[in-house]
C-alpha cells in the first residue's frame, strides 16, 4: 500500500503531495549492537503547486483534487491519504466518497524524527528534487522545540515527505 501526505496551501506556500511507501525491510547496526528490521521507504510521487502572488494566481484545488482521484488508474495501491488541517474537510470527504480512504494528519516533530532516522540510517529513496532538498537543509529546531522553516523559505515539500514516510 502507498501512503500519501497532502500539504495544502492556496495563496502563498505550495501545496504537495508526496506518495511513498515500503519496499523492503533492512537491519541497521548501533554500534556493534544490530536493531530489528527497520523499513526502507522508497517515495515514488513528490508532486507541488506553487501559486503566483505576483501574478494573483492561487492553486486549483480541483487540479489538485483530480490528481490524488486518478491516483488509483495510474496504478497507484493507496492505503491511505493524510492532510493537513487547513481547508482540508471537503477534500478528505471527497477522497472517503470515491473510495480512497482520507484523514487529518498535522505533521510535527514525531514525523520528522522518523523521517531522520529513515534518512540517517540511508533507507530511504526519493526524488532528486532541489526544492525538497533546500526545505530539508533549511529546517531548524525552534525555541518552543518545534520543527520551521527560516522566515524566508518554506517547509511544504519536506512536510508532505515528513508525513508520508512516516504513514508508510
Amino acid at each position: 500500500f502507498r501512503r500519501v501526505l497532502f500539504r495544502s496551501a492556496q495563496k502563498v506556500d505550495r501545496c504537495a503531495v508526496a506518495i511513498a511507501h515500503v519496499d523492503g525491510w533492512v537491519s541497521t547496526r548501533v554500534g556493534e549492537k544490530i536493531t530489528d528490521p527497520s523499513p526502507k521507504v522508497v517515495v515514488d510521487v513528490l508532486r507541488y503547486w506553487t501559486p503566483d502572488a505576483k501574478n494573483n494566481q492561487i492553486v486549483d484545488f480541483e487540479e489538485v483534487r483530480n490528481f490524488l482521484a486518478q491516483l488509483p488508474k495510474m496504478g497507484f495501491n493507496i492505503g491511505l491519504v493524510t492532510f493537513d488541517r487547513w481547508n482540508s474537510t471537503d477534500m478528505i470527504k471527497y477522497l472517503n466518497a470515491v473510495g480512497i480512504k482520507a484523514d487529518v494528519l498535522s505533521v510535527d516533530n514525531k514525523q520528522y524524527i522518523t523521517l531522520a532516522s529513515v534518512i540517517g540510517e540511508d533507507r530511504l529513496v526519493a526524488p532528486n528534487d532541489e526544492i525538497l532538498r533546500t526545505e530539508l537543509l533549511q529546517l531548524k529546531v525552534m525555541d518552543n522545540g518545534k520543527i520551521d522553516h527560516p522566515r524566508v523559505g518554506g517547509k511544504d515539500c519536506a512536510d508532505a515527505v515528513a508525513g508520508a514516510v512516516h504513514n508508510a
